[in-house]
């Protein structure tokens, strides 16, 4: 099996987002004749506003699985029930709702099978509350839990049996597990900037579990969320922390580097997501433009998987937008306009 991965787009029509990036990422797929797209999360900060992006993908003729990001619910109109249609286009994905279907979309989290392979992708935007103990997915509006409230990035109980439920349902159908996330569960040393998910302690031991009753059952976990580059095997599974499609870096200071001289194309659309004119747009007139540093190609990795299980991960180089890179990226590994290639056996 074959699939292209990509994660945090963060498309909106106020910043440097276009749907010609999307295209270059979907022509990439089809030359490389994958069987789906996975991405990592926050592929849209506005998806009320944005059907030319959101039909580009739903309608690019290649079955794709996303997860929920922090960002993907952050517009005042994305409520769950309007977004989660948006997740997948395969309609034989089987939701974790008591009958399967997407019902409402306020479950956020779903599994497909495709050949061999279980993709499954769950919905890390929960918390626990720290006044009252309970889980609470993060409201419509926010790009993540209040501050204040410190166990985050969750899935919940109620979400993680039904999680070790779908990988051992995997194990008795002999399908090997593909599982997507945006915020990661590795763990790993050096890793440490990527700040695991609360619940990353439990999810690797269900994976470790199910592994140990029948080995390879789980192969990959996937995740986008952090902007950075890892990957790497821990427990004979592969752990992937895939970099952001183009917006390399964020920092709270504002540092100016871009001028009105660097310009993009992009367009004007209608409320439909229909062209109405090609448009040049200023860096310098974009959201969060001082805050932020792009790459010039928007990235993504071809993932192949063997019937040997052997996972091979061919990623990619660009550099950074007008040759301007961040002046300070705070010691964080793997910051940086690449996506690392490399090839595991877990046979």
């Amino acid at each position: 099996m074959k699939f292209l991965v990509f994660a945090d787009f963060h498309y909106a029509r106020n910043r440097f987002s276009t749907v010609e990036q999307m295209r270059k990422i979907i022509e990439k797929a089809k030359k490389n004749n994958v069987d789906f797209i996975i991405h990592g999360g926050d592929f849209c900060n506005d998806y009320a506003h944005s059907p030319e992006i959101v039909n580009e993908l739903m309608n690019s003729g290649i079955v794709f699985y996303g997860c929920y990001g922090n960002h993907d619910t952050e517009g005042k109109e994305d409520f769950m029930s309007f977004v989660s249609q948006f997740m997948t286009n395969d309609n034989k994905a089987v939701w974790g709702t008591s009958d399967g279907k997407i019902g409402d979309g306020n479950i956020g989290y779903f599994y497909a099978d495709k050949g061999n392979l279980r993709i499954i992708t769950v919905d890390t935007n929960h918390y626990y509350d720290c006044d009252t103990g309970e889980l609470v997915r993060t409201a419509t509006g926010l790009n993540m839990a209040p501050l204040k409230h410190k166990v985050r990035n969750c899935l919940g109980e109620k979400q993680l049996l039904w999680l070790e439920k779908v990988i051992d349902d995997a194990a008795k159908k002999d399908l090997h597990c593909v599982v997507v996330s945006h915020a990661g569960f590795s763990g790993l040393k050096g890793w440490e900037f990527a700040g695991a998910s609360c619940d990353a302690q439990k999810v690797r031991e269900i994976f470790n579990k199910a592994n140990s009753r029948k080995k390879n059952t789980v192969i990959m976990s996937v995740n986008g969320h952090y902007h950075t580059d890892h990957l790497d095997v821990l427990d004979n599974m592969v752990y992937f922390d895939v970099n952001t499609l183009a917006c390399g870096y964020w920092q709270v200071d504002k540092e100016p580097h871009y001028n009105d001289n660097h310009t993009f194309e992009t367009y004007e659309y209608d409320n439909d997501g229909n062209e109405i004119r090609k448009i040049v747009r200023k860096f310098t007139d974009t959201f969060f433009a001082d805050q932020t540093w792009y790459f010039d190609e928007p990235l993504s990795a071809i993932v192949e998987i063997d019937d040997e299980v052997n996972v091979k991960v061919s990623g990619m180089e660009c550099d950074w937008l007008f040759g301007i890179a961040p002046s300070n990226v705070n010691g964080i590994s793997g910051v940086g306009p690449y996506i690392s290639s490399k090839e595991f056996s877990l046979k």
